[in-house]
């Protein structure tokens, strides 16, 4: 449950990883990264509101989101890779 030890470390070990590989994105792509996972709720699309928030286009948004998804899968499998070697 909620208050099992086991749980909890590995619900910090997943904040801790995942602070990581989101300090290896610009600014930028941390921050659409960050607005899509807190926003995204299927309904409205979250590119609107940043794209007005971030006086960016829609397509540029989509552009930066695209490009931080594909460095945290690259980022993801270097660190598995590592872990495996090591």
């Amino acid at each position: 449950g909620a208050g099992d030890p086991e749980a909890r470390v590995l619900e910090s070990e997943f904040w801790e990883e995942l602070a990581a590989v989101m300090s290896q994105l610009t600014e930028r792509e941390r921050r659409v990264v960050t607005y899509r996972l807190r926003n995204d709720d299927g309904t409205k699309s979250f590119r609107d509101d940043l794209s007005q928030e971030l006086n960016l286009s829609r397509e540029r948004v989509r552009q930066i989101e695209s490009q931080a998804i594909q460095k945290l899968r690259q980022i993801a499998a270097l660190r598995r890779s590592r872990e495996y070697l090591s």
